[in-house]
Order: C-alpha cells, then structure tokens, then sequence
C-alpha cells in the first residue's frame, strides 16, 4: 500500500506537513498550501530499506581528515552523528551510516561536516538533531 507524504522545508527546516491515501489528494493539499513537494512511500517497506548497504562507524576530524573507518559486517543499527571530545574540546565528528563502502561512508560524513563548517556550527550538538531528521526524510523518500 502506497501512501504520499506532503513535506516543506530543507535541513534543520524539514517537516512532514502531511500524509494522504491518494496522489491527487496530496498533490491538491501541496498546492493549497504551498508546501515544496509530494513524495510516494510504500507502508512497510523498511525491511528491505539497507539491501546492499554496510553499516559504518567513521570519524572525521574538523579539517576533513578521516581519522577511522570501521565497517560493522552483520550488524544493524540506526544512522546517528555525535561529537567525540578529548580534554573536553570537540576532537571528531562521529557518524554510524549505511553505506556502499568505506568511500561512500566517508563521503556522507564530509558531506555533513561541510554543512556543519558552512554554518558556523562546529561542536554544536542540536545542530547535528537535523541530520537526524534529515535521514528520516531520506528513507522516506
């Protein structure tokens, strides 16, 4: 079963304004409001949703050097970013993610610490609560 999801905003912004049965009704509802756009999602469908995908935990330093990247073989887990401190100063980004291989794991860790630099938010720890989202809306999409 198919149902469309009615979503606005971007980043820390993003939201699921609302869910529909219908494509038409979603569409309509967009419209009306001016939401940004309408996805389709099929109920259920998270069984199969990292099928060729390795979980990875990687850790990346502020300037972009990777520090580690562990591939976690057999294992399941949730996509999550954190800092990782030493002598309480923020020494590493961390992020557990599923990924093609260890280049594509490390691509998505750059790629949200290049977000993170771009918006002056190094060590801030709500600021990483977007991603979070962000991957929801991901698998969603």
């Amino acid at each position: 079963m198919k149902v469309y999801l009615v979503t606005d905003g971007d980043y820390s912004d993003f939201s699921i304004e609302a869910i529909f049965s219908t494509k038409e009704l979603a569409i309509a509802f967009q419209k009306r409001f001016r939401y940004d756009s309408v996805g389709e999602w099929e109920v259920d469908s998270l069984v199969d949703l990292h099928k060729g995908l390795t979980y990875y935990s990687v850790f990346m330093k502020k300037d972009g050097m990777t520090e580690e990247v562990e591939e976690h073989c057999g294992k399941r887990g949730d996509v999550s970013y954190n800092y990782q401190y030493s002598n309480d100063i923020v020494y590493a980004l961390h992020a557990s993610v599923w990924a093609k291989d260890k280049k594509h794991a490390v691509k998505i860790l750059n790629e949200k610490r290049s977000i993170i630099l771009a918006n002056n938010a190094w060590g801030c720890n709500d600021f990483l609560k977007q991603f979070d989202r962000e991957e929801i809306a991901n698998e969603l999409a």
